[in-house]
Formats: structure tokens, sequence, C-alpha cells
């Protein structure tokens, strides 16, 4: 007889990423501290759990000393809030990455992880060999010592390995557990495709026979799948949802839900994702109550988050008003049939309908994929023309899904997107995995929206192909679906119905089908319909139409599925598709998808030339890597340049210009110079495309809209109407013959790529680079053809903003004749030229020529004429001079300025200071880096708190005596770290290089290691401070609490902080009052790497101002100062923490120091 439902469902408590800390005691993070009561009121009330998870992080740095707080949290606080009855084992727990001692993971380790991962696919083979030998195994478990042993405490058994599998009889109802470890590979920050689940470990838990008879299956681990290598990903995500009812799953700190419904109905799936439940996370604190009803086979999740200082119900999930989501996971509720028991899983045989063949079908699937499988790339003054296939090509794109009930979507690009939505309301995904997505989210279509250039045909074609080469079921599509690709440039008829488009679209030789065959499709059903290109509808009231002829075309063909792309200046509220499509923000490449592009770039083309195939890996290979590490150069370590590589588009340009040259040119207007020659003519020249617009007349003519859009500030794109008047008369100068303005636009955006529609009639130039580079070459005729002095004094009152900072030094750089001269000698006279001392050092580095000229001539007018509004200016220019002039021409300078006298008072130039104003003590400048220093005085002072005051860490307060030494008057900046990228072309970029939210000029330097600050500090002639040296300045001979008193309320005058950590970002240094003696930043803003090893008191300490660097937790140093999303008992000069030396994040940087 069948099974009785459940009286009462099994019930889960689903936690993770607790991250114990012995910085911090547990009871004073009211996160944690609420916890427990929030889940003992809970269980009063109804809500008693039959199991405990924990998926992952229970601890920050997987030390003895973490799992001791919380052991001692688990058992006098949360298993009193439990059942009384409650045993032990009812708690499952998997290790995350910050279960990881770092300290543990050896050189013989890191060899073993980079011969694993360099075999693609992962050799399963010698992995499982590894895992499954005592003698070797723990050269990669060790890392897991302190998680083990506390495990092994907690349960009152040993527990020798981090994986395990548990059978449970709960609510009659029988459960298998596996606890899977993901983080075995684990040792660092940046760790996305890098790790490894592993067949053995899954064969060990999930695929075991006994199992077969559960009612439940469930997998616990800690990353989600793209977090492990591609290969393993692919095989142990298949094997667990084929084997599993339920994952749990922690990491990302974010709640989310993911059903797995492939086209076998057995195989489906429920994915959940727990928050994190610690203080001063970035991410939302949250957690979750899971109910598992048996016959028909249902789960319902009860979301709780830390909402306005308590827990609460979350009723912030997507679709969830009430905090709750329930899911059937039966395969009557999936495939409308009777049930089947899970025990039939593994034999279970994907199900599809039976439908009847299309005539022509056959013929349709061959000609459609003959037709978009080949991209012809085309070389750069060579004869080279390629066919390619496009899946070798294909670089895996990542979207941003827009989750929003509500919110316009009036995105200018896709950056404009990023920091209106970035962590609100969105998630990051794998766009392959897209479809899955929407159907979990029960939507019926997807709208890709994209910056030009971004991917987004290239991916719907690749849609296609796998459609048609490959099962389509991998993408979450019916088994039998039918691509049809359907370019909305080419739909003019909307009376007609989507069978006359798919005829029109098909009505090619190519295709050879018969009249007819575009409605015999529809009525078969299950298309994949892909609708390209919704922004080259131009008429906007014509777009929304076109808009809503889709969403009805969706409706009333519900088998079919449609896809969606637009750029985002043409998606607006009129165009926007309705609720029933999935709208994702493409975004851009990462640096690791750059350098997956580059090599399949060259592979395609070096093998599709090479007479001998292995031949031309072998060059292809040596080319990619020259391009590869071309990039890591100095010239691309700019912001500016760094962007033009997570295009796609730009990118294939600088493989074709690299391929050409052999390399890339180092100088940036030489780049942009021949980027635009192959996008204005050579390379369709090579292509036999019709060519509208030479290279001449589009330069010529592009020139004055580049300068144009440039005159206002953070303007990018114009449309006819205004641009019109501009081109006219150099089209008329040109005697160009091919139409009116809006002909010239046209043509430029159909032919070249380099001037592009943003949206309908909205034109403006593919990468803010060629528009500087364009403005600044219009700059130089301007000059050259006119009054040259007025031009520059034009271009020189700009001198200072950001927004024309490239413009002047792609001008700078162009030399024969260069402008170099005339134009310092209209920089000069601005008022605020003394406070832009990086602007001069770039022009000095940068400038085709130089000539000390302009500045003798500046510091002999003030000889002859001393004006105290120039004693600033005089000031920063003679560091310029000292490495210009000879020594004896340079101290007759000096000696001549030094002193004047204006009336009765006397004018001094600051020899010795470079830099803006004057500080309260006496300022110096790094041999390299133009790091400016403030001597500190030596002297005694009393570190850390009173009793009573603060932290642990921060006691017992002891005298300390320090030594004079010279302290960074700011945080280091984003541009004296370009500086120290240049001059080291083999350094590591800085995580956030290439987000515009911290890599502004004066912004201080963040994403890098403390290892990475020590290499900059060493190349610059100095070191990391102490900690007592760090609270030492930072007191500035003051013993309250913050540097500037005890009142708290008068934080907002010296320190960035508080801020939301989705929407904000650090801030540009200098912009808050100094300390007592000068120094700026020294709360707030960004946490500072110090030299000492982190201890948790300062018992030991030594008293001399030295580094603590004996004892204590040598895989953790010291930070100091709190930063911008911290509160503000962070910026309390004794306040203390102390994080992984390798650990790279958005709110840490470092302050060079430097002995006396």
């Amino acid at each position: 007889m069948p099974k009785k439902s459940n009286p009462a469902p099994v019930r889960i408590l689903h936690l993770s990423d607790f991250h114990f800390s012995s910085s911090k005691a547990w009871d004073a993070d009211p996160v944690l501290r609420d916890l427990a009561s929030f889940i003992g009121k809970e269980v009063r009330e109804g809500l008693q759990p039959d199991l405990v998870t924990i998926t992952g992080d229970l601890a920050f740095s997987g030390t003895t000393e973490e799992y001791a707080l919380a052991k001692a949290w688990l058992e006098n606080q949360l298993w009193p809030a439990l059942p009384g009855d409650f045993s032990r084992d009812r708690l499952l727990l998997v290790p995350g990455n910050h279960d990881v001692d770092r300290g543990k993971v050896g050189h013989s380790a890191r060899a073993l992880q980079s011969d694993l991962l360099n075999s693609n696919p992962i050799d399963q083979n010698k992995l499982a060999k590894i895992l499954g030998d005592v003698e070797e195994s723990p050269t990669l478990l060790k890392r897991h010592h302190a998680y083990l042993s506390f495990l092994s405490d907690w349960l009152g058994e040993t527990q020798t390995l981090p994986w395990w599998q548990r059978s449970f009889v709960l609510q009659d109802s029988r459960l298998q557990i596996a606890g899977l470890d993901s983080a075995f590979m684990a040792f660092k920050d940046k760790e996305r495709g890098d790790l490894l689940l592993s067949r053995y470990q899954i064969n060990q838990t999930v695929s075991q026979k006994d199992a077969e008879k559960a009612d439940w299956r469930i997998a616990l681990l800690h990353h989600p799948w793209d977090y492990l290598a591609e290969s393993d990903s692919h095989e142990s995500r298949a094997l667990i949802h084929q084997h599993c009812d339920l994952v749990l799953r922690g990491h990302l700190h974010k709640t989310q839900t993911e059903r797995v419904v492939p086209p076998d109905p057995s195989r489906a799936c429920l994915e959940l994702a727990a928050g994190c439940v610690y203080e001063n996370s970035q991410y939302p604190n949250a957690f979750q109550w899971i109910d598992l009803w048996n016959h028909p086979q249902r789960v319902k999740v009860l979301f709780r988050a830390w909402l306005h200082n308590a827990w609460g119900i979350d009723r912030n999930q997507p679709g969830c008003p009430e905090g709750a989501a329930e899911y059937d996971l039966s395969t009557s509720a999936l495939d409308g049939k009777t049930a089947t028991h899970r025990t039939k899983k593994t034999n279970a045989t994907p199900k599809t309908k039976s439908i009847a063949e299309v005539p022509g079908l056959a013929r349709y699937r061959e000609a459609a994929e003959s037709k978009n499988a080949a991209i012809e790339l085309a070389g750069f003054k060579t004869k080279l023309r390629v066919p390619i296939d496009l899946t070798e090509l294909y670089v895996p794109l990542h979207a941003m899904v827009d989750l929003r009930a509500t919110g316009g979507c009036d995105f200018a690009n896709a950056h404009d997107a990023m920091t209106k939505l970035d962590g609100h309301s969105t998630m990051e995904i794998p766009l392959i995995r897209a479809f899955a997505e929407a159907k979990q989210r029960k939507r019926r279509g997807l709208v890709i929206l994209g910056d030009p250039g971004s991917g987004k045909t290239t991916h719907l074609k690749r849609l296609l192909l796998a459609c048609l080469r490959e099962s389509p079921h991998n993408l979450g599509l019916e088994a039998d679906t039918v691509p049809v690709f359907l370019p909305l440039r080419m739909l003019d008829d909307l009376n007609s119905g989507i069978d006359a488009f798919i005829e029109k679209t098909l009505d090619d030789p190519h295709f050879g089908t018969t009249k007819g065959f575009g409605k015999r499709l529809l009525e078969r059903g299950h298309l994949l319909l892909l609708f390209d290109g919704l922004d080259e509808v131009s008429e906007p009231r014509q777009r929304a139409r076109v808009s809503r002829w889709i969403e009805e075309a969706a409706r009333s063909r519900p088998t079919c599925t449609a896809v969606v792309t637009c750029r985002f200046a043409g998606y607006d509220a009129a165009a926007r598709l309705d609720s029933a499509f999935l709208e994702l923000h493409l975004r851009p490449l990462t640096p690791e998808q750059a350098e997956s592009f580059i090599r399949n770039w060259y592979h395609a083309v070096e093998t599709g030339l090479a007479i001998d195939p292995a031949q031309g890996k072998i060059e292809a290979t040596h080319r990619a890597e020259g391009l590869v590490q071309r990039l890591l150069e100095p010239d691309f370590r700019s912001a500016r340049m760094a962007e033009m590589t997570r295009n796609p588009l730009l990118l294939a340009n600088l493989c074709l210009v690299h391929r050409d040259r052999g390399t890339l040119p180092r100088n940036r207007h030489k780049l942009y110079d021949d980027c635009i020659e192959v996008l204005l003519e050579l390379w369709r020249n090579e292509k036999k495309l019709p060519i509208s617009v030479s290279a001449e007349i589009g330069r010529r003519t592009l020139q004055p809209i580049a300068l144009w859009l440039h005159g206002q500030e953070q303007r990018t794109r114009a449309t006819v109407e205004e641009l019109a008047p501009v081109i006219e008369p150099v089209l008329q100068s040109l005697r160009w013959q091919g139409g009116d303005a809006a002909g010239f636009l046209r043509a430029m955006r159909d032919e070249s790529g380099l001037l592009t529609g943003w949206g309908p009639e909205q034109y403006g130039f593919m990468h803010l680079g060629f528009q500087e580079y364009l403005a600044s070459l219009e700059m130089r005729r301007l000059a050259f053809e006119g009054d040259k002095d007025a031009v520059l004094e034009e271009l020189a009152c700009h001198y200072g903003q950001s927004w024309w900072q490239e413009v002047i030094l792609l001008l700078i750089a162009q030399g024969n004749p260069s402008l170099f001269v005339p134009f310092v000698q209209a920089a000069l006279r601005q008022p605020g030229f003394a406070n832009e001392k990086e602007l001069l050092g770039f022009i000095m580095e940068e400038a085709a020529e130089v000539s000390a000229e302009p500045f003798v001539e500046y510091v002999n007018e003030y000889i002859r004429e001393p004006m105290e509004d120039r004693v600033s200016t005089v000031s920063a220019i003679l560091p310029v001079l000292r490495r210009l002039l000879p020594a004896d021409e340079y101290e007759g300078v000096l000696q001549a300025s030094a002193v004047h006298s204006v009336g009765d008072r006397m004018i001094v130039v600051d020899t010795q200071a470079i830099g803006i104003g004057q500080a309260s003590l006496p300022t110096g400048i790094s041999p390299n880096g133009e790091v400016e220093l403030l001597s500190i005085p030596g002297g005694s002072f009393l570190m850390g708190s009173p009793d009573g005051v603060g932290e642990k860490s921060e006691h017992p307060q002891h005298l300390v005596q320090i030594k004079p030494f010279r302290l960074g008057l700011y945080p280091v900046t984003n541009e004296q770290y370009r500086s120290f990228l240049q001059a080291n072309p083999q350094a590591k970029e800085p995580l956030y290089w290439a987000d515009r939210r911290f890599n502004q000029s004066q912004q201080p330097v963040v994403g890098i290691s403390r290892e990475e600050a020590l290499h900059f500090c060493a190349w610059a002639g100095g070191r990391l401070p102490t900690e007592a040296e760090w609270e030492y300045a930072c007191r500035a001979g003051t013993a309250t609490q913050f540097h500037w008193g005890d009142d708290e309320v008068k934080a907002a005058d010296y320190a960035w902080y508080g801020e939301d950590w989705e929407k904000g970002s650090t801030h540009a240094v200098g912009e808050k009052l100094p300390n007592p003696w000068g120094l700026y930043d020294m709360t707030g803003n960004v946490w500072e790497w110090g030299q000492d090893i982190w201890h948790e008191n300062y018992q030991g300490a030594p008293t001399n101002g030295s580094a603590w660097e004996t004892g204590g937790e040598k895989a953790r140093r010291v930070i100091r100062g709190g930063s911008w999303i911290l509160d503000p008992d962070n910026l309390r000069s004794a306040n203390r923490y102390g994080i992984n030396t390798d650990y790279r994040d958005f709110n840490i940087g470092f302050r060079l120091a430097q002995d006396i």
C-alpha cells in the first residue's frame, strides 16, 4: 500500500557563513548575539527543527581559537534554544574556504594543485588516487586540521575526512545526506574556477547504493558550481542533480533559490543558498527554515533576515511577499503524470513528446548551422581571410539578472546599469544558464541588454549552434527545440503574424525552404525564437509596437521560447517587454575571459592559416602569450586601457593590430590610431565589404564630432539633429558624395563600429578613448591651422579637470612638431596649476618632447616680479627643473627664487616640500612613486585603550617609545600605484583596477594583498608602518578615542565611513580634515596594512615601536583605520583588526612609511 502523507514535515534549520574570529567576541556582535534568541523564539512558537545544517565558513581563518569560539556559541547559545532532546549528531557541517588554515598550505600542496588544474579535463583518476591515499591526501587535507579537530570533538568520535554521508529516519521519512568538501583546494582570495569536488568524493558520499531507498537525498556543499574547474563542475553538478532532490549551499552570502528542471522529471533538483550571520558583513544577513514533505514530494522555504537591526521574516525575496515559497518536486508536477518513486531515478530516461517532423526541417537545420557557424576574421594590412567556427572563438559570458518588481530601465550603458542596480535585487549568473533561471522564475522569455560590441548577437548565434549541435536540454530547453535567428531590422509588417516573419527571414536560397515552411514550423511548436536587435528599430513608437508584437507572439505560442537582444540606450519604458521576460544585463569580460578570448582568437586564426595544424597550434600559443603579456605591461595598466580589453569587439580589434605588428604600439595615441585605421577602412577592405566612407574622410569628420561632444562634461552621444551642424561644413569641404549628415552617420555606424548607435538616432564612440584621441587630433589641427595661442589657452582652462586629462595627455604625446612648450606656458598661468602635481608628472612622462623653457620662463618672471599667488606654482615646478636642468643652473634658479619681499612681508618658496600647501611638520618625497611623506617626531605614548573602553584586542594599554620616521601624507593612490605597475610589468593588477567605483586616480588603491603592498613600498624606498607607529601618528599627540576628541558626531568632518557597500565607493584622498599633525585619511576611507603579525591582545607586545613579528597568527597581519563601509566605532585611534595576508578587498589599502 502507498504511504500516507506525513503528519509533519522534516524541518531543517539552514545556516551558513558565521566567520567566527578571535579578533571579536561573538557577544559583541548583535547579529550573532540575537540569532540564537530569535531561533529560540521561533522554536517555542512551533518551528522545531529536526536537523541543523551549516554550509561552510563556521570560522574565519580556520584556526583552533576560532573553533573554540564557535563551539562556545553552539553549546551555550544555539543548543539551549533548540528542543531539549536535540542531539549533537543532528548538526550537519561542511567546510568552506574560511574553514581553511592557509598557513598549512605549503609549497608542495600548491604545486600539486597547479598540476591537477593544468589538466583539462581534470584527471579524475589521478585525483582519486591522491584523495584515497593515506600518505598523499594530507598534502591537500591538512588545511582542514583545526576544522576536523573541532568536528571530532563535537561528535565525540574521530573525523578523518571532511566529506561524509549520513542516514536519518525522521517523521517517517528516510533521509540520505551527503556532506561535500568544495574547499580542499582553497587557499587564496580569488578562486573562481580553481576548486574541485571530484568524482571520488561524490562516489564516497552521493552515489551510494543504499541511498536509492531514501525518500529524500540531500547534498550539502559551500561553493556555487562556477567556483569549480569547468570539467569538474559539469560532471559534479550532473551527478548530484541526478542523485539528489535538494542541494544546500553557502558562500555567496546571498539568499538564493534555483530549481533545476531537466527534460527527465525524475532528475529535478532544488538548490537553496543561505545568507550569512555576522556583523559588518558586506552582504545580507539571512537564514532559512526548510520543510520537506513526501507523497507528493514538496519543499517549503521560510526566509528570515536581519532587517532594521533585528531578525524577522524576509519579505523581500522575489515573488515571496509573505516570506515563504513552496516547490513541488514530484514527477507528477513536472510532467503531468503519476508520481514516480525516486528509487527509479537512476534508470530514468528523458521523455520527449512525439512531434511530427516538418518537411524540410532536416535541410533547414543543416543550412542554419552552416550559415551561422563561421565568422570571417579579416587581417590588418595582410591578406588574411580566415573563416572561423564561432564556437572556437566564443567565450562564455556572464549577466546580471534584474529581479526588481518595479523600477525604470533607462540605463545609458552597462556601467550606468551596474551603478544603479549592482547588489540591489540582482544576481550574477553565467548567461548560458539563463533559460534554467527563467524557468525557475516562471518566465517564458529572455531580454538581453548590452553595450555595442558586448557580444549580444554572437551569444544568440551560439545558442542557435548549441541547439543544433548539442542537446537543447543542456541549456534548459526541451530536447526537440529548433532555433530560428530573426533580425528585427527585417521586420517591417506588424500586421502579419510571426509565421510570415519567419518565412521572410528564411526566404534565402541558402536555406532552400519551401513556401509555408514558417507556418509549419510554428504549428510544430518548440521553437527558440532569437529576436536580434530591438534597438535597430529606429523610430521609438515603432519599437514599442514591435515589443508588443513580440509579447503577443510569445503568448500565442506557449511551447516556444523567445530571446530578445537590445542595446541599453534603445530600451526605454515604452519598448520594455512585459514581466514574462527575464531581464539580463551583459557584464564586461573579466581578465580571465579576455585571456581566453585572445587564446581562442589566435588558435582559430593560426590553425586556419597553417598548412600543418600542429605548427599552427604552436604559433597560436606563442602569439597569444605575446599579447597576453603585452596587456600586462605598464601602458595597459591604466583604467582606460584596461576597459578596452573588457569589450569583445574592441579586444578583437587589439588582436588584429597585434597580429599585424607583432606587438601593440607603446604609446596610447599610436594604438588608438592603428585601431581607428582598422575600424574605418582596412578591416572592411580586407573582407571585401563595400566602403562608403574612406579612412581619410572618416577621421577628418569624426574629429570635430569628438571635440564637440567632449566640450560638455560626461557627454558621449548625441542625436543626428545635434551633430548635423557640426559635420555638414566638413563634409562639404571634403566634397563627400554619400549624402547628408544623417547618411554619413549611418554609414559610420553600419560600416566601421567606431561610431556606434547607442540608441535610435543616438550616436557616440565605441570607447571613450577614441573620443578623447580624436578630440586631441582636432585640437592639434585647430592649433596649427588657426590661432595656436587661443586654442591652447582654451584647452589649458581645463587643466586639472579629470574629464579633459586624457585629451591633454594625448595632445602632448604627439610630436613632429610638439605642442609641449606653448601648452605648458598656457597651463602655468592657470590658478590651480600647483594643485595638480600628478598631472604635471604624467605630462613629463608622456610628452613626445620635453623642455625646461616654459618653466624657466615662469620662474624668471617671478624673480623679476614676485607675487604671492605664484609661490605655490614655483614650488611645484622646482622639482621638474631639478630633473631638466644641469645641477649648476638649477642651483642658480633655486637660490634666485627662494626668498623675496613684497612690501613689508617676506615670501618663502618651500624648496624642500614638493606638493601643495604647508604642513605643520617637514615633508619629503619618496625616491619612486612621488609619495609625499611627513616627518613624524619621536616620542612616547600610551598604546591601546584604557580599561572599560574598546575591544579585548586593544588591551592592555601600554607605554611605547617611538623613534622619528616618515609617513605618507595620504594613503597610496591609484595614480601612484599605476607608476609602480609601469615600472614593474610583472606586478599583479589590483583586484578592482577596472572597476570605476574604485579606479579613479586620486582614490586610494584597493584590492591588493599585503605582499603586493610590501612590493610597492620596497620600490618606493620605504616600508609599511609598524602598528605602534601607525597609532602614534594617528593620535598625533592626542589621548582621546578619536584624533579629534571623544565626540563621535564630528567624525564626518575627518573621515569617510558608514556608506552602503553596494552603492558607495572609496573617496579621493585629502578631501576631509587632517589630524593635528597634518595626516589625511588616517581613519575611514580604507583600512591600511601594517607590518605586525596579528595578536589577539597586547600581552608581550614590544614597547620600542618595532613591529611585533613573533608569535601570534602568522597567516594574519594587522590592518588599521576602519573604512568607508564601517560604523564610527571603527574610526577610534586604538581600533585594530587582523586579516589574512593574501586578502584583497575593496576597502583595504596602505600607507608608505620610511626610516629617517
